[in-house]
């Protein structure tokens, strides 16, 4: 279910964004699919639609839950039931009143159901939805839209593609490629589209390592590398990137800005999970920077030394430091 509530709709006898805030919540606990949404289109009634984009995307994202990526040719089929609980993301809010006018208010999107609302079928509608709740007057406590991940879904698939599925679903992206090139059909629509997603992984994988190292985080790049290597070994753009790094970190050079992006990171993390920090919790923060001045780690401790002065509540990632 989809609620649109436009904005004259809540100057009429009854306050139609509320009610369906409250349909989508009870639709929510009895495991259905709904998703509420605000409409700024001033024009239009109850009887008025308001403007079509947002329901444009949520269509795009949610039938593709319904309606399968290889679609039967010439029989029917039945489409598929969605489920909230394994499928799409999560959005956690509440009513607010500015006047006669309710909205939107203290909205997390999240990748998991604790505590939510109700349902979004995917990343596009779901930032959609926070930009309109912010133009509202409604405040975000939390985005985590870009990290809903809808996978298509397959009926009917055969042994060695079901395989590469399932491969590609826990992120063995080495073994599915493998297993895909044994495919008996390697220029079918379903060979191409896993292929062009792994390859888009990859690739995207590959940006991320460039970029921290291009902000001088050669540590994040190593712990990135030992995590990750098992699921990326045997594809060849990968494998030339490992081998670069294998050799890079060899050195007795860049195994010392090693040590030091260690010790950056553990001071990082030991302030992030200090519940009362104080001046002297940042103390190792100036050391580094004073003994290391010109290096990227002693300007990253610099920098997270300024704003933890600033302000004793910031909490950000070691790589949130740097600059590119």
């Amino acid at each position: 279910m989809y609620f649109n509530a436009t904005y004259a709709n809540m100057y009429q006898n009854i306050d139609r964004r509320k009610s369906h805030f409250g349909w989508c919540e009870a639709a929510f606990k009895a495991k259905q699919a709904c998703t509420s949404i605000i409409d700024h289109n001033k024009k239009g009634g109850h009887s008025g639609r308001g403007s079509t984009d947002l329901t444009a995307i949520w269509l795009d994202e949610a039938m593709a839950f319904r309606v399968p990526f290889n679609v039967p040719v010439g029989k029917p089929y039945k489409l598929i039931d969605v489920n909230p609980s394994k499928v799409g993301g999560y959005v956690s809010a509440q009513i607010s009143m500015d006047g006669k006018r309710t909205y939107h208010d203290k909205v997390k999107i999240t990748l998991k159901s604790n505590g939510a609302s109700w349902w979004m079928p995917g990343p596009k509608t779901a930032a959609k939805y926070l930009a309109w709740v912010r133009e509202n007057g409604g405040s975000v406590e939390k985005d985590e839209s870009a990290g809903i991940k809808n996978f298509p879904i397959f009926i009917d698939l055969p042994a060695d593609l079901k395989r590469v599925v399932g491969l590609v679903k826990v992120n063995q992206w080495s073994q599915a490629m493998a297993n895909l090139k044994k495919s008996k059909k390697p220029e079918g629509q379903i060979n191409k589209m896993l292929t062009k997603m792994i390859v888009a992984n990859v690739e995207q994988h590959l940006l991320l390592i460039n970029k921290l190292d291009s902000s001088g985080d050669i540590y994040s790049v190593y712990m990135m590398i030992k995590n990750n290597s098992r699921m990326y070994k045997g594809i060849p753009a990968y494998d030339e990137k490992l081998q670069h790094y294998i050799t890079f970190f060899k050195s007795k050079e860049n195994a010392a800005k090693l040590k030091l992006g260690r010790d950056f990171h553990n001071i990082i993390e030991r302030i992030n999970k200090t519940k009362k920090l104080n001046a002297f919790n940042l103390a190792p923060l100036r050391n580094l920077a004073a003994k290391y001045p010109k290096t990227a780690y002693g300007k990253a401790a610099q920098a997270a030394f300024g704003k933890l002065s600033a302000d004793l509540t910031v909490k950000l990632s070691a790589e949130s430091y740097f600059i590119n």
